[in-house]
């Protein structure tokens, strides 16, 4: 129970200490579903916030041991979200966004909504 709160709250931290802290070796296999639901929460959130990110950066941040561990996370979870493209140039990771067309708003559609709106909320008052 303890670590789905922590999950909830955003504790990441906590649900580390606890893997060194298990009272069965069991217990393992649940913590490491945590950090792989973790670091997929992270990945989708670094995908928003970042152009690039450093590799080394990347490895605190989804709280992995080695580079080998980086990329192969790197490797299984860029087919995720098929908007961003995860691509390793240098010690970089690099968020390549797809374009999507805006679609346009009909700007004066609303105007002249807004404006009968205005004038039948004139004649009720």
């Amino acid at each position: 129970m303890s670590l789905e709160t922590y999950f909830v709250q955003g504790s990441y931290q906590k649900i580390l200490t606890q893997k060194q802290n298990v009272p069965q070796p069991e217990y393992n296999f649940f913590i490491d579903k945590f950090l792989d639901a973790i670091r997929y929460e992270i990945a989708r959130s670094a995908e928003c916030s970042y152009d690039s990110l450093s590799l080394k950066d990347m490895m605190q941040m989804f709280m992995i041991g080695s580079e080998q561990e980086l990329m192969q996370f790197i490797r299984s979870n860029n087919p995720e979200n098929p908007e961003v493209e995860w691509t390793v140039r240098g010690d970089r990771l690099h968020f390549t966004k797809s374009k999507k067309e805006a679609a346009e708003i009909p700007n004066n559609k609303m105007i002249g909504l807004t404006l009968a709106y205005a004038t039948e909320l004139n004649r009720i008052v």
